[in-house]
């Protein structure tokens, strides 16, 4: 009787459980894993727990007792009874723990409840399986799930951080899984998790695909399986969005500040010129006053003094408006070189003026 043929038996009513379960392979193998995952495919759950649940608690055979066990774990895993999981290895985990296959089970129990605050040991644990069993596919790939898994969970620091470690050794795992067990649907849609951890979003999402078109659809829990990777395919199309849409408002904000800079830099020389252009006005209006000062006061000077003393008193009123011009302009203008030399000339004028003025 084949292994497989077993199953069938089991399943068809023919064969006891134990029956199964004694001519299960040594538990390091993938047929180890892949006998029990096919009893827990089975349609009739109820029965095959409690057969499973009979075997472990009343087989004096410790192989027996340790494969319902391990049954157990799968079954209550693939249905999500995550509380009745937990009550079972924290049960018999004295009692298993010396098994080099049970902290299998724990990590994978961790991944479907959430890594929590283990996450670090866990991970650990997991790589630390792959590399003890890497002949297992099965081992290989829950390295690589649990990486993928914490990198998900965590926040965009932690996840950077736990990139830089393991994603590398993890990406790697998934493709050595691949390569031990080419037709195992999951495999691939883990790659493409670690694949849009990295931002290759487009193989991510070619790969969840083929995972998709890959599954049995004989499986019992085929739905579950189709709706995790349809949730991994949007997760990570949303990302990909998200990363695109961010690009592009990166863009946009890039060419408002180049605008908006342009705009400030218009308003700038606007408000410039138009302070130049007030500034030449005052000036100017300065200097008409100036000029009508002096011819008002030139007449006034001449109607009411002799022509000597008029002409002395016309020079010094000259001479004073020429300083006081200068000093004006240099109160006005922009400390610069060319405007301060202006004022200074036009200064230095009017006190020449002014001194030949008095001198007269």
């Amino acid at each position: 009787m084949t292994q497989q043929a077993t199953v069938d038996d089991y399943v068809a009513g023919q064969v006891p459980i134990e029956a199964v379960l004694d001519a299960i392979p040594e538990e390091t193998t993938r047929e180890f894993e892949l006998i029990l995952t096919a009893l827990a495919s089975g349609h009739e759950r109820t029965r095959l727990i409690a057969d499973l649940r009979h075997a472990l608690t009343d087989s004096d055979d410790p192989v027996v007792r340790y494969a319902a066990f391990y049954g157990l774990n799968i079954s209550l895993r693939r249905s999500k009874d995550y509380s009745l999981l937990d009550d079972l290895i924290n049960q018999y985990q004295q009692e298993f723990e010396h098994h080099v296959t049970f902290r299998h089970l724990v990590v994978l129990f961790n991944i479907e409840r959430g890594l929590g605050k283990q996450k670090n040991e866990i991970v650990a644990m997991a790589f630390d399986d792959s590399e003890q069993f890497a002949h297992n596919a099965g081992f290989v790939h829950l390295f690589a799930d649990t990486v993928a898994s914490l990198c998900e969970e965590s926040d965009d620091d932690v996840a950077a951080n736990l990139s830089a470690e393991w994603l590398p050794r993890a990406r790697a795992a998934a493709d050595r899984a691949i390569s031990l067990d080419r037709r195992y649907a999951k495999y691939y849609c883990t790659k493409g998790r670690l694949l849009a951890i990295a931002g290759e979003h487009d193989e991510a999402l070619a790969l969840v695909k083929t995972a998709i078109d890959m599954e049995d659809s004989s499986k019992s829990d085929y739905a579950i399986r189709i709706g995790n990777y349809q949730y991994y395919r949007l997760s990570i199309q949303a990302r990909r969005n998200e990363e695109v849409f961010g690009a592009r408002m990166k863009e946009s904000a890039t060419v408002l500040l180049a605008k908006q800079g342009a705009v400030e830099e218009g308003l700038a020389s606007a408000v410039r010129h138009m302070d130049e252009s007030t500034l030449k006005n005052l000036e100017f209006l300065g200097f008409f006053a100036g000029l009508i000062s002096f011819t008002i006061g030139s007449i006034q000077i001449a109607a009411h003094q002799d022509v000597n003393a008029a002409g002395h008193l016309i020079v010094v009123l000259m001479g004073a408006l020429l300083v006081a011009f200068a000093g004006f302009s240099f109160i006005l203008e922009r400390a610069t070189r060319r405007t301060a030399l202006r004022a200074v000339t036009v200064g230095a004028v009017g006190a020449a003026v002014l001194a030949v003025g008095l001198a007269l």
